[in-house]
């Protein structure tokens, strides 16, 4: 799905500060999603019942640029609606007072925002290689949580002021800068439902 919506100046920023990056590791013309078949084979730093955790620079990943990609997507997904395969359009998701500092942060007046933060789950699955979805919505955890799959990837935006310390740390721009690995097929299946892009 593609959809101008700003200025070239500003399109080549979201390309630049996340999208070539991202796109360029889940991209519909590469046979193989290789990021998957590494993380398959390589050392988790610990794991629980659904996933494991990884280390995102032993895997040549910009942690920053998936959360500016993850950031991106969804504020597009506020200011605008998006042309769908079968001629409808999407509604605008709701961001609330969030909204402006998204756009502040989107064009670098501002880092990320201390109440937001970024989870990336690489999807196991085959399933969850199949397509994107458009940001779905939902209360959890006391935060605002937006979710999408681009491809083999969940992203999870989380928005709140009283994010708990567990949330922040997993993260993907936390300290640690995690990112997760897990069959995200069920949690797949149920965004397909609810929209396929």
């Amino acid at each position: 799905m593609k959809q101008v919506l700003l200025c070239r100046e500003c399109e080549e920023r979201f390309s630049e500060n996340g999208e070539s990056h991202v796109l360029g590791l889940i991209g519909s013309k590469r046979k193989q999603f290789s990021l998957n078949e590494r993380m398959r084979l390589g050392f988790a730093r610990d794991s629980d019942s659904f996933s494991k955790r990884f280390f995102a620079p032993d895997f040549g990943i910009d942690v920053d640029k998936f959360s500016y990609f993850a950031i991106s997507v969804v504020w597009r997904a506020a200011v605008i609606q998006w042309l769908m395969e079968d001629g409808t359009y999407t509604q605008k998701v709701s961001l609330g007072d969030f909204q402006e500092d998204m756009r502040r942060y989107l064009i670098g007046e501002t880092t990320l925002p201390s109440d937001m933060a970024v989870i990336v789950i690489v999807c196991s699955d085959a399933t969850s290689r199949q397509g994107f979805t458009y940001p779905t919505g939902f209360v959890e955890a006391n935060c605002i949580n937006f979710r999408f799959l681009a491809r083999g990837i969940v992203f999870r935006l989380l928005i709140g002021y009283g994010m708990t310390g567990f949330l922040k740390q997993a993260a993907c721009t936390s300290t640690i800068k995690p990112i997760w690995y897990g069959n995200c097929e069920s949690r797949t299946r149920e965004m397909f439902r609810n929209l396929i892009v």
